[in-house]
């Protein structure tokens, strides 16, 4: 039952963020969105992900937080679910700096450059080990502070995919100084175009939603 509601899950989002996205491409950019069709491997990598890996991971966390926290409720606050989010955001930038400096899992990583021209289904072009690596460590902060109850982060960051496609999408717009919060869909082309290379030394903006750790490290670039 779990398994068939991760699956409608993840084809119901995967049409509802493609209606999006597409339409979105479409005004933006009619003539590219003809000349460039979006791939069906990477509607079926988001389906195997999103609907088999997903679950797995869900289930794995919440065993291991009801193993740390056995008398923790399962109920979640709003000020845990920004604090496993952030987690989230600052695990996920660690993640992908080290997919692109070391060679055998930018081996991995390089499945997600693949497209020389980006269009939103390209956003979830990604390797099925990678996507483990990045929803297992980066909700596993939640989970440890908070037991069962940080599982939900999970759903958190699995039902932010329509940014994550909007940042992929052609046609990308910056969002001006939102940019020092937000990653923008212009800085997301930006770190495409310079990290098609392992160790490139153009790549910058690892972040997702959030820029912030862009902005700690020095990896910020906004043009």
């Amino acid at each position: 039952m779990l398994l068939f509601s991760w699956l409608l899950f993840a084809a119901g989002s995967l049409i509802f963020v493609g209606a999006a996205c597409a339409s979105w491409e479409w005004i933006r950019s009619p003539r590219a969105n003809r000349l460039s069709p979006p791939r069906a491997s990477s509607a079926l990598l988001y389906l195997f992900n999103q609907g088999f890996l997903a679950p797995a991971i869900a289930i794995a966390l919440a065993a291991l937080g009801g193993l740390l926290h056995p008398d923790r409720s399962q109920t979640w606050q709003l000020w845990q679910l920004l604090c496993a989010f952030v987690a989230f955001e600052a695990v996920s930038y660690g993640i992908h700096r080290l997919l692109h400096r070391i060679p055998w899992l930018f081996r991995m990583h390089r499945v997600h450059h693949a497209s020389r021209e980006l269009g939103w289904l390209d956003a979830f072009h990604q390797h099925p080990l990678e996507f483990l690596l990045f929803q297992l460590f980066g909700n596993l902060p939640a989970v440890l502070l908070f037991g069962r109850a940080g599982a939900i982060s999970l759903w958190l960051n699995v039902g932010l995919r329509l940014w994550t496609a909007w940042l992929h999408a052609r046609a990308p717009i910056p969002l001006g100084p939102l940019e020092y919060v937000f990653t923008s869909p212009r800085m997301h082309h930006r770190h495409h175009a310079g990290g098609a290379r392992h160790g490139s030394t153009e790549t910058a903006n690892y972040g997702g939603l959030l820029s912030g750790c862009d902005w700690l490290f020095g990896t910020a670039r906004r043009t």
